[in-house]
């Protein structure tokens, strides 16, 4: 049964395939047929990983067993109750209604967003993207340390000499004297934690409210300004207005639709809701409306449920209405008015709905199926000990790492790490980024480290080949890689080792699991082919 519990989910994944012309029947389960061309489908379909390891007659067969099986246990879930559950159905109508809203926002909202060259130059001043400030800081690690620096700062002392006495806190001040370099606001809030509204707004000299950092807290003012160029920030400005001008615009919508739909409070749901009692509300009273709209409501229930989601806890009771509002109304107004527009109805749309719901039960059922597949410490320690070799830390080669669009840009950054500019200071200009997180900055919390692998390099194939291929202290580069050119200098290499069982305890406890349920599954699926013989029939002679 080893097909099965490798191919299982991908197979899941193309039983729905289309049927062609072709309806000769080669099975039947029950009252289900599997036509020809549906299985030609298929195999036609299935990646090669998980096709049958065998060849011709030999693999169609096990294909078809596939489907069988599959079917088998759809009508194990049907006669479970599965398929009616409310946990299926409530999943499927989430699934349902994220996908409606999902497509409301793209086609509707998203169209009406309309970004000018104009309205870039205009917002580049007015989101203080015009300017940049030399910024200096005091690090220091403690509370105690942060007061003092307060009370000196606070009887008169010159902000570098704080500075001075912490300067081994802070690695960016090389000088000594707390003075970091000039920044725009991206550098002010991705790299050093400062709110877009101290960057505009705090006077030049004047010392800011601490900023907690990881592991300490930062003091800091601006020393002077200087005008920013336009052109190096233009497309972080189009993508702020971008996502500024969206939640206008979604707000506008989702106004617009609430007086279209008539929302309104129910009088008696609220008061349930805002009600101060230590008696649990039931059941009923839990599933009376909160919120009403043409064709559709909000219950007592959901209300609470999304207050607990987001912890809104402390809120006044003419808070409460206005919150759940805000938290449940635009999406399920979004909801109503993609039914309105008969969008569930689209052929596309119902396929997709029922390939949704018929993963939905049969993930229910392998969740009964697996219960208690979880081993004990004891089983998963001698697991550990049985396959010392599959827990090894895998080669790796660290590296600084930079990326940009243009081979003449990456020359340069080339150029200036050679003379010994910082790679944090080259990763926040803009167009610079890292193979690794959004823009290069998910590498901060690692000291802007890239940590390359083996297995990266069918993603990154160049980058992985010539970092394993260098010597520890190489610079190499400008080289190809994703639609663009990294250079990159190796920091150091580090040798596979085996995970002691504390570091390897939770990949042990994944696998021994796994195979577990892989096995339950498999004695599940062949009792189900023991229980519903009699119901299956196959009209091929394979």
């Amino acid at each position: 049964m080893r097909y099965l519990s490798n191919r299982f989910w991908g197979a899941l994944a193309l039983l729905l395939a289309g049927c062609g012309a072709d309806e000769t029947i080669v099975a039947r389960v029950g009252e289900v047929e599997i036509e020809q061309a549906e299985f030609a489908a298929f195999v036609e379909h299935l990646p090669p990983g998980l096709r049958s390891l065998k060849e011709g007659r030999a693999a169609d067969r096990e294909h078809l067993q596939s489907m069988i099986d599959e079917e088998l246990m759809f009508t194990e879930a049907r006669a479970l109750g599965i398929d009616t559950s409310a946990a299926v159905e409530h999943q499927l109508r989430e699934m349902v209604r994220q996908r409606l809203v999902d497509r409301y926002r793209a086609q509707v909202i998203v169209p009406q967003v309309e970004i000018t060259a104009a309205d870039v130059e205009r917002a580049f001043a007015e989101m203080g993207f015009d300017r940049e400030r030399l910024f200096s800081r005091i690090l220091v690690r403690t509370r105690v340390e942060l007061e003092a620096v307060g009370r000196d700062l606070r009887a008169g002392q010159p902000f570098e000499e704080v500075a001075a006495r912490f300067a081994a806190n802070d690695l960016f001040a090389s000088q000594g004297d707390g003075v970091v370099g000039w920044i725009g606001r991206t550098q002010a809030v991705r790299r050093f934690s400062i709110p877009p509204a101290v960057f505009a707004g705090l006077l030049a000299g004047q010392v800011a409210e601490p900023v907690a950092l990881a592991g300490g807290y930062q003091v800091f003012r601006f020393v002077e300004d200087r005008p920013a160029a336009l052109a190096d920030y233009s497309a972080e400005v189009a993508e702020q207005l971008r996502k500024e001008r969206l939640r206008a615009r979604e707000e506008e919508e989702f106004e617009r639709l609430r007086r279209r739909y008539d929302v309104r409070l129910y009088p008696e749901g609220e008061a349930l809701l805002l009600r101060r009692s230590d008696r649990p509300l039931t059941a009923d009273e839990l599933n009376r409306p909160f919120y009403i709209y043409e064709g559709g409501a909000i219950s007592v229930a959901e209300g609470l449920g999304s207050l607990q989601a987001v912890g809104a806890q402390g809120l006044l009771q003419d808070e409460v209405a206005e919150r759940i509002g805000r938290l449940l109304l635009p999406v399920r107004l979004f909801e109503a008015e993609a039914r309105k527009r008969g969008w569930t109805e689209a052929a596309a749309f119902v396929e997709w709905r029922e390939h949704q719901r018929r993963a939905l039960i049969l993930n229910q059922l392998f969740q009964q199926v697996t219960a208690g597949a979880v081993p004990s410490e004891d089983e998963v320690r001698a697991h550990y000990e049985a396959h010392k070799g599959r827990y090894r830390t895998q080669e790796a080669v660290v590296v600084h790492e930079l990326w940009t669009a243009g081979e003449e840009e990456a020359a340069a950054l080339r150029a200036e790490l050679e003379a010994g500019a910082s790679i944090a200071d080259l990763l926040d200009r803009p167009g610079v980024r890292s193979h690794v997180g959004i823009e290069g900055h998910g590498v901060r919390e690692h000291g802007w480290e890239t940590r390359l692998l083996r297995l990266y390099e069918p993603r990154y194939p160049e980058l992985v080949r010539a970092a394993f291929a260098a010597e520890v202290g190489e610079l190499v580069g400008p080289l190809e890689s994703m639609d663009g050119y990294a250079v990159f200098r190796v920091l150091r290499r580090e040798d596979s080792q085996i995970h002691s069982f504390a570091e390897a305890r939770r990949r042990a406890t994944t696998s021994l699991r796994r195979q577990r349920e892989n096995e339950r599954i498999g004695a599940f699926i062949r009792q189900l082919q023991d229980k519903y013989k009699d119901q299956v029939a196959v009209f091929v002679d394979w």
